[in-house]
């Protein structure tokens, strides 16, 4: 009987239909692979929104100042490079809280602002002008200068400046990887994804307390630079419209960056008060996706009275900083940190003559909010009224 040796091919020949599978296969897991980092971001937001969610407010006495908010550089297709209505952004701004909003339009060579007014909003009329190297945002009358898109120091003809401006911010922070996770928090944490395009410029701070140095008040602003430009809008001649999908909507750049202005109790919320807010120094830049201002005061007594931000009081004053939620506060002095205490409450007997403002942190953040501020505010100067600039600003005595 003869055996008979099979012999079989080194290698088996592999069918196109297991080769595709392979392909498929390698897609897939390549997919979740390229998945990790996104859901990674986002557990970072759902970490940050616990935080947020966790915070208490505090209860202080009645604040001896009215507390107003509002928004500051926006603009509309009546100035150009815009897609937004005056009635979008005012609707968008009363969702937000605002009661005053700072209209800065680009300059046309035919006027066609359309001047509409609102019972529950003081609507400042404005534009934004090319100076000298940098940009201003003014009102009609001009008596307010509000410095933006700076090239170099501040000019002495500057009544403030924006110590942050969001379009600017969320600029710099742009990357193909960032308009994908802008996506994937549509789906989830979608009022959150702008803290990840929030990033305080440390320059910006330096330059403005180097032009308080000089013992002249430039009130420190926060600029929305609202546009609603990016998108798709479908809409019929006459304007109405059928269709829309926003990206940068105007209550998402108000709700990321506010202006609040303090008046007196017995001030009437004007366009005229507001603007003199404003050039006095009687305001605060605050960051309200972490949590509503509304509370905070940073004031002086002296002699029985308090005096606002902006005002001029002589040494053995008592600075006063109340927080609505427990912080991180720190108190500069002449533009270096002074004194930083954890609570919802700060008071510091001055001695030394400068000028002090405070900047306030969340306490223990998570990673998305490390080293932004909650809120900024405008000085207060101690000791020395011989101040000068574009205007003298009086005290507030």
């Amino acid at each position: 009987m003869r055996c008979r040796t099979l012999r079989f091919p080194g290698r088996l020949p592999v069918r196109p239909y297991n080769r595709h599978v392979r392909i498929l296969r390698w897609i897939i897991l390549a997919t979740i692979v390229l998945q990790i980092p996104f859901i990674y971001s986002l557990f970072g937001t759902y970490r940050t929104q616990r935080y947020l969610d966790s915070l208490e407010r505090v209860k202080h006495p009645a604040a001896p100042f009215q507390d107003i908010r509002g928004g500051i550089h926006v603009h509309s297709a009546q100035g150009g490079h815009s897609l937004g209505t005056y009635e979008d952004m005012f609707e968008d701004a009363k969702k937000a809280g605002y009661r005053f909003l700072f209209i800065t339009e680009h300059p046309r060579p035919q006027r066609l602002f359309e001047r509409i007014r609102d019972p529950r909003l003081v609507v400042i009329y404005g534009y934004e002008e090319r100076g000298e190297g940098a940009h201003f945002l003014v009102n009609e009358t001009r008596d307010v200068r509000l410095l933006t898109d700076r090239r170099g120091p501040i000019p002495r003809d500057a009544t403030g400046v924006e110590v942050f401006n969001l379009h600017e911010s969320a600029a710099s922070l742009d990357s193909w990887y960032n308009r994908a996770l802008f996506l994937y928090h549509q789906l989830a944490f979608e009022d959150l994804f702008v803290l990840r395009l929030w990033e305080i410029n440390r320059d910006h701070l330096a330059a403005w307390d180097q032009a308080l140095l000089e013992r002249r008040m430039v009130t420190g602003v926060g600029g929305c630079d609202a546009h609603q430009n990016i998108g798709l809008i479908l809409q019929t001649s006459a304007g109405q419209r059928i269709f829309a999908v926003l990206v940068d909507p105007y209550e998402d750049s108000f709700r990321a960056v506010s202006t609040h202005v303090v008046l007196n109790s017995t001030d009437e919320v004007s366009e005229r008060s507001i603007l003199d807010a404003l050039r006095s120094g009687a305001a605060y830049v605050a960051f309200e996706r972490i949590a509503d201002s509304s509370g905070f005061t940073f004031h002086a007594e002296s002699n029985g009275r308090d005096h606002r931000m902006g005002s001029t009081v002589s040494t053995g004053s008592d600075l006063i900083c109340r927080t609505p939620i427990r912080s991180d506060i720190v108190v500069y002095r002449d533009g270096r940190v002074y004194r930083r205490e954890t609570g919802a409450r700060l008071e510091l007997r001055t001695t030394d003559k400068g000028v002090y403002r405070v900047e306030v942190y969340p306490i223990d953040p998570p990673a998305l909010l490390a080293g932004k501020p909650w809120i900024i505010s405008n000085p207060i100067f101690v000791g020395n009224t011989d101040r000068h600039g574009p205007k003298r600003m009086a005290t507030d005595e």
